[in-house]
């Protein structure tokens, strides 16, 4: 570099491990699963102060999901806990059991949300607990009720299906 030359910033592209372009799949779902995971955790975190927005955002959400559900079929309690169990998984959940010939059907899931990635975005990983709310408005509307429960120690999430048939 001679004299007249002003060292710039460093590039962005000096920054990184590698480009964008290659990256694995394995890493770009993971890195969807933490973008899905705090997309929702902060939206629920605004939305709260907001009087009655995530009531509505809620409800709304659940409407869209529920359009991609055909609503003149009945759905089975393992058909919707399975169906469930894939979209938590695409938000990063770790299924750590699940025995669908229950009845009624059961699973545990692990990782959901991510507490790390809750903690380093300053987001509080309890507001995951409305995407089982978002769960339980889908699956009334298929006829049946989900329940869940937090086990405090370790965070894993224990859901169940129940439905009339």
């Amino acid at each position: 570099m001679s004299e007249d030359e002003t060292p710039g910033p460093p590039s962005l592209v000096d920054e990184i491990e590698h480009g964008s372009s290659d990256y694995t799949d394995e890493e770009l779902l993971e890195q969807s699963s933490f973008n899905a995971q705090a997309l929702f955790l902060g939206t629920v975190q605004t939305l709260i102060s907001v009087d009655g927005a995530l009531g509505a955002w809620r409800a709304g959400i659940a409407d869209v999901f529920a359009r991609g559900w055909d609503l003149s079929r009945t759905w089975r309690a393992e058909e919707i806990l399975d169906a469930l169990l894939t979209n938590f998984r695409s938000f990063g959940a770790e299924i750590i059991e699940a025995n669908l010939s229950a009845d009624p059907p059961t699973a545990v899931l692990a990782e959901l949300p991510d507490l790390e990635l809750a903690e380093s975005l300053g987001l509080d990983p309890d507001h995951i607990s409305e995407l089982f709310v978002i769960g339980g408005l889908i699956v009334q509307r298929l006829g049946g009720s989900l329940t869940w429960v937090v086990d405090q120690n370790t965070g894993d999430v224990r859901l169940e299906v129940i439905t009339a048939t």
